[in-house]
């Protein structure tokens, strides 16, 4: 918080929250408008449920394009990586939709010491190859700060892969700046 109070300090603070009104209400017609909703949490059911919701984790499908699947990746997760719950996330962001892939507490496969509490989000693409665009960080953060109003997760604890998991990784990729998931859902708990 005080960061961004720093960023919007002085005479252009009115002109700072004028355009983030601006952007949370686009963010918000994208969102609840533009953005779909899929819900396949009643074909893909995992054995296990959380015990509790502390984090959302934040992964990549490390597939540049668009060529990454839903059921592609349960396949793989499946038969090729032996996950029981079969594809390892709880959401899914691909092309503007977001897909509920597991119920709302399900435990699935997705970072080794958090797979019992926190939930996830994967985003399809390779964020070590390509640049996210804001209205990648945009959806992440909506669908973020969604769930974590939803269990009352603080901001802090929205975390990269990377972040959270014992063995080495770049997920959600080299490109990809955490950071400015948290500071967006910073904003959207100011602005909304």
């Amino acid at each position: 918080m005080e960061t961004i109070v720093k960023i919007f300090s002085g005479r252009k603070i009115v002109a700072a929250i004028a355009v983030l009104s601006l952007l949370w209400l686009y963010g918000e017609f994208q969102y609840r408008f533009a953005t779909k909703n899929v819900d396949y949490s009643d074909i893909f059911r995992s054995k296990q449920q959380r015990t509790s919701t502390e984090y959302v984790v934040i992964h990549h499908t490390a597939i540049k394009g668009d060529t990454a699947s839903v059921l592609a990746i349960h396949e793989y997760h499946k038969f090729e990586r032996g996950y029981s719950c079969g594809i390892a996330y709880n959401f899914f962001l691909m092309k503007g939709v977001a897909y509920k892939i597991h119920a709302d507490n399900d435990a699935t496969a997705h970072a080794h010491s958090y797979n019992f509490n926190a939930v996830s989000i994967c985003i399809q693409e390779n964020y070590s190859e390509t640049e996210p665009t804001f209205r990648v960080y945009w959806e992440t953060a909506a669908l973020a700060k969604k769930l974590a109003r939803r269990y009352n997760i603080p901001t802090e604890n929205i975390k990269a892969h990377r972040e959270v998991d014992r063995e080495p990784t770049d997920c959600p990729g080299t490109k990809f700046e955490i950071e400015k998931v948290r500071t967006l859902c910073a904003l959207m708990t100011i602005f909304i």
